[in-house]
């Protein structure tokens, strides 16, 4: 069975697994997905739309011209022992909105692994993130954006 299963497509093993995934669209370049490389890697130049895939089937899309710099994901995840294990509890993505509108405003969306639902879009802010629950202080440089 694990030896099939590694024949399929990625997209399918995340599904099968009921894991969510992103994708990033570009104007002059082929997709990358979660699995293509590491989130900081990313190339951010003609990043076009930033989208999460839940294994439900919905999708979320976050997407402005010049947007490259400002797009985020992480996910929430919880660390516990057995027999619980670790955990990811939320998968999020992110897109600081117009530099002229308030510091920190950003569109979400988020899949709820418990819930099994995809949230979003939600404005919030990415300083002090209510989006799933607090999460206070992100550090901006490890999520990748540029403020």
């Amino acid at each position: 069975m694990l030896d099939t299963l590694r024949t399929l497509p990625r997209a399918v093993r995340y599904k099968l697994r009921g894991q969510s995934y992103w994708i990033a669209l570009y104007t002059d370049r082929d997709p990358i997905y979660e699995w293509d490389c590491e989130w900081y890697d990313l190339p951010r130049a003609g990043l076009k739309e930033l989208r999460i895939v839940c294994p439900n089937g919905q999708v979320g899309v976050l997407g402005k011209a010049g947007g490259g710099d400002r797009v985020l994901q992480f996910k929430v995840a919880v660390a516990a022992s057995e027999p619980i294990g670790r955990r990811t509890l939320a998968h999020v993505i992110g897109m600081l909105e117009d530099p002229h509108l308030p510091a920190g405003l950003a569109t979400f969306f988020v899949w709820d692994y418990k819930e099994r639902r995809l949230i979003g879009p939600v404005l919030d802010n990415v300083y002090s993130m209510q989006v799933y629950g607090p999460i206070p202080n992100p550090n901006l440089d490890v999520l990748g954006i540029k403020p």
